[in-house]
């Protein structure tokens, strides 16, 4: 009977054991899939706040585009407005000189005019008006 009774409390040493060992194993379980749940929340909220930020990024890449198109189409407009200044300036000297060409033809005109009304008066020629 003793051996029968040693034999029974080592048995139950084992299985004291074996329970011992069992929650150890369900609390590590437990612990891995709370890790596991977390690790898998935290890798959601990462891959969010990358959309988030790529849709940030997508944005501020659109905004730049339309701008720089806004600044392009500016500078066309400041290029033609340049182009059509120039020709209107060049057309003003052109003007201008025709302008300075012409009067200094009246003057010689002119002066030529006097010249031959003094010289007229001079020999005592009648001045004839029309």
């Amino acid at each position: 009977m003793e051996t029968e009774a040693a034999a029974l409390s080592q048995l139950q040493l084992q299985l004291l054991a074996l329970v011992s060992e069992l929650r150890l194993l369900r609390e590590r379980e437990r612990g891995a899939r709370d890790e596991l749940r977390d690790a898998g929340q935290r890798w959601e909220e990462a891959e969010e706040e990358h959309r988030r930020e790529a849709r940030e990024l997508r944005a501020e890449v659109a905004a730049r585009d339309d701008a720089l198109r806004k600044l392009e189409a500016r500078i066309k407009c400041l290029e033609n407005e340049n182009e059509l200044l120039e020709k209107n300036e060049n057309n003003l000297k052109e003007t201008m000189e025709g302008l300075l060409q012409s009067r200094e033809a009246f003057i010689k005109h002119y002066e030529a005019g006097i010249q031959l009304l003094r010289s007229s008066a001079s020999f005592g020629l009648p001045l004839l008006f029309c």
